[in-house]
């Protein structure tokens, strides 16, 4: 199967969580996590917060995600 999608910059992917809804309060911080942790692995953590249509639930912040993340991550 071939594949002509390009991958998606760090910017373009907090662009995409910002047009879903997800309030991003630090940019660079978005950044940084993105770059350490795939962003299809924080997708199963930003799963419970979407709404229909793939929009974030009102008041979702990737900060709020990051929380749940780094628990599991301890929990681990």
């Amino acid at each position: 199967m071939l594949f002509n999608k390009t991958p998606a910059t760090i910017n373009q992917q907090i662009d995409i969580l910002l047009q879903r809804g997800c309030i991003i309060n630090d940019r660079e911080y978005a950044a940084e996590c993105l770059t350490r942790i795939n962003y299809y692995r924080l997708a199963y953590y930003f799963a419970p917060f979407l709404e229909h249509k793939g929009k974030y639930k009102d008041g979702t912040t990737f900060e709020q995600i990051m929380r749940i993340y780094d628990f599991d991550r301890m929990l681990r």
